[in-house]
């Protein structure tokens, strides 16, 4: 088996500059069950949901070639489906702190 890449582990901030430099090159993947996604999500975030039976089948279809950004409430079930994903060759980036810490930073979420 492959050595399991590394994940990149960033505040908010730093998230949103390295996925605006990416972002042709980029997926924003929203981990959260729908409710919570209805609340507020990230502009453009595509949602699906880590605790869902069908997460892994769904989140496979997503490109390998592009790099995966990941939030969710508060990052740790965005670091379950980053290391998910990581093991099976995607390259993943973490929101640390979630969306908790996005809105806690002042930067907008859609309804």
């Amino acid at each position: 088996m492959e050595t399991k890449s590394t994940i990149k582990d960033l505040t908010p901030k730093e998230f949103q500059e390295d996925y605006e430099k990416s972002k042709e090159n980029a997926i924003l993947l929203d981990v959260r069950r729908p409710d919570e996604y209805q609340n507020g999500h990230l502009k453009g975030a595509t949602l699906i949901n880590l605790m869902d039976e069908k997460f892994a089948e769904e989140v496979l279809k997503l490109d390998s070639k592009k790099t995966i950004f990941i939030y969710c409430r508060s990052g740790r079930r965005s670091m379950k489906a980053a290391e998910f994903l990581t093991g099976k060759g995607y390259t993943c980036v973490n929101m640390k702190g979630g969306i908790l810490a996005w809105g806690n930073e002042g930067f907008p979420v859609e309804q």
